[in-house]
């Protein structure tokens, strides 16, 4: 037995299992919220100290770079550079002690020379004497750099790159205005002066690694410097896709499982990369100490929980056993079995409310037999009440024969139109067309109109689109008849008007409303106020009306009904509101379709 189907087997290996999860689900889940959290937290502590420190390693490196390329460029303009390195004169003082005031203030981090065409230095502030001779080679180095690119590109423009040795490495090839080569303006940063440089720039415990455009290493903090780290920042870098416009980390192990965190940025305008090597707070070994600690946790809490779980499944699982029994007995047909139980607490009011419950079913057993003998009885009445309507039709179709054989119309019309509203009353049709209504409401007009000598008249004033609309039957005709009986009846030219229109309350619900008004007497308040209730008023006299109303809020809910205005001596307007339905093109004359 797998453990899905031991858990599925009862209820109290369900009641263990989830006792056992609640115990060590929150552990587990807390434990994993606590790690996530507190290693994104650090995540971001050190990368903000990060961008802290390399932003302002940059803004070192930049100034000491704008710093540069100003005495530089002064150099480079300079008419006694050229003319001293054209007339190869040595032993010019004057240049020497310009070279020395124009780089004052940034000799302390990089050393000026100038060299003649064949690489020789012939001035530097490296010394305290205008003449050292020592001579660079040209075909390698930066010096190779500068020659090739002004070659290349016919300009004289700065080259940057890291020293045989480390440190930073500046160039320029100087020209005549007839393009022959006269020497070269050297500037050299060793890796002292650079750490003098950048003394401060970066918080105690990082380290800090400069890079040329090649990535080749220009500084490094770590003495000595790891050749393989270099190449293995290389590789990620250019497998991170980063522009290094921003700060960004990188993962040389391609995992996070080292002990250092790696952050680089590009520094603007020099080519220079800034690469910040940070400790990790979360260490291999402080996150093997932290699961050490969460499963410790997990294995006490499952060893309490399973004591607890024993304890509570047994305390639950026993009287749930005894109401399974119980259950199946009533199943089987016996409600006199009865669980008895002293306890006080919810399994107790359970087993006390299967007792009540038994019982009460066993009487409403009894209570369903004698409602279905008083119900054969009521069909039984019913189905005699229906013979009476049946012979009145059949009585009334006699005497419209016996009115046409007589020659006496106004029977036969009379008895015609009464058998045609009585045959309605009884079907079982529920709803009905509006045009069959009103053919209900003319029949009703035509025995009106002998009664009353055609004193009065009605217009029917229903467009064609309205009558194949469906509603309940019987509706307009009580309307009708209140408007004749208490409003024209006294009346020498009484007047009854019925119309029909299509109201839009919103895109889903369109309204049908049907209006009877009349020029009669009018209504008095009291009545419309019961009639306007809503069925909160019991109505004392036009019942026709208050019924329709009521019938239409059963059909229909209570956004529909039937409503009256009034005024004494100008007549009364009654207005139906129903849902605009049409009968299913499929011919179920039970469906309704809400045009759109």
């Amino acid at each position: 037995m797998n453990l899905n189907n031991w858990i599925r087997s009862s209820f109290r290996h369900r009641l263990f299992a989830a006792t056992m999860l609640s115990v060590l689900l929150p552990v587990l889940l807390c434990s994993i919220l606590v790690f996530t959290v507190s290693l994104r937290q650090s995540r971001l502590f050190l990368r903000g100290h990060a961008e802290s420190d390399l932003s302002d390693v940059s803004a070192a490196v930049t100034g000491f770079s704008r710093d540069l390329s100003e005495a530089e460029d002064f150099l480079q303009k300079s008419t006694l550079v050229r003319s001293t390195l054209r007339c190869e004169t040595w032993n010019s003082g004057a240049l020497y002690s310009v070279l020395l005031k124009k780089t004052h203030s940034i000799r302390r981090y990089a050393d000026f020379s100038i060299l003649d065409r064949s690489g020789t230095v012939r001035f530097t502030t490296a010394s305290a004497s205008p003449a050292v001779s020592e001579s660079l080679p040209l075909d390698w180095g930066i010096l190779r750099l500068a020659r090739e690119y002004h070659r290349k590109t016919g300009a004289e423009t700065i080259v940057t790159g890291a020293g045989e040795d480390g440190g930073l490495d500046q160039a320029v090839l100087l020209t005549s205005y007839d393009g022959e080569e006269l020497g070269y303006i050297l500037i050299h940063s060793s890796i002292d002066q650079m750490a003098s440089l950048l003394t401060g720039t970066y918080s105690d415990g990082n380290d800090v690694f400069l890079l040329d455009s090649s990535w080749r290493l220009i500084y490094s903090s770590r003495r000595p410097a790891d050749d393989n780290l270099i190449n293995r920042l290389r590789s990620a870098y250019l497998r991170s896709g980063a522009d290094g416009n921003r700060p960004y980390e990188l993962d040389p192990a391609e995992s996070y499982s080292g002990s250092y965190n790696y952050t680089f940025t590009n520094i603007d305008p020099t080519g220079i990369t800034a690469v910040l090597q940070q400790p990790k707070l979360f260490t291999t070994a402080v996150t093997q100490t932290f699961i050490f600690i969460s499963v410790s946790i997990a294995l006490t809490g499952l060893l309490l929980g399973l004591f607890t779980t024993w304890k509570l499944s047994r305390l639950i699982s026993e009287p749930v056993l005894d109401l399974d029994r119980a259950m199946k007995q009533a199943m089987n047909g016996d409600y006199s079995v009865r669980i008895d139980s002293s306890r006080t607490d919810e399994m107790g009011h359970l087993a006390r409310s299967f007792n009540h419950m038994l019982k009460e079913h066993a009487l409403n057993l009894e209570r369903s037999v004698q409602r279905q003998k008083e119900l054969n009885e009521t069909q039984i009445r019913m189905l005699q009440a229906q013979l009476n309507p049946h012979f009145l039709y059949n009585t009334l179709d006699t005497l419209k024969w016996l009115g046409v054989s007589h020659g006496v119309p106004d029977i036969a019309a009379l008895s015609t139109s009464l058998a045609t509203l009585l045959r309605a009353s009884i079907s079982d049709s529920r709803l009905i067309t509006l045009d069959e209504e009103l053919d209900l409401v003319e029949r009703y007009l035509a025995i009106q109109s002998i009664r009353f000598e055609d004193r009065f008249t009605c217009e029917i004033d229903v467009d064609e689109r309205f009558r194949s609309c469906l509603i309940p039957k019987l509706v307009l005709q009580p309307v009708v008849e209140n408007a004749v009986v208490h409003g024209v009846a006294d009346m020498d030219e009484g007047y009854i008007k019925i119309t029909a229109e299509e109201k839009f309350e919103d895109a889903s619900r369109h309204v049908l409303v049907l209006t009877v008004s009349d020029n009669g007497t009018g209504m008095p308040p009291e009545t419309l106020n019961i009639i306007n209730s809503g069925g909160s008023l019991k109505p004392r006299g036009h019942l026709g009306c208050y019924n329709v109303g009521k019938i239409i809020r059963l059909y229909y809910g209570e956004a529909y009904g039937l409503y009256a205005a009034s005024s004494s001596g100008r007549g009364t307007v009654i207005t139906l509101r129903l849902p605009l339905e049409t009968p299913d093109p499929a011919g179920d004359p039970a469906a309704h379709i809400y045009p759109q």
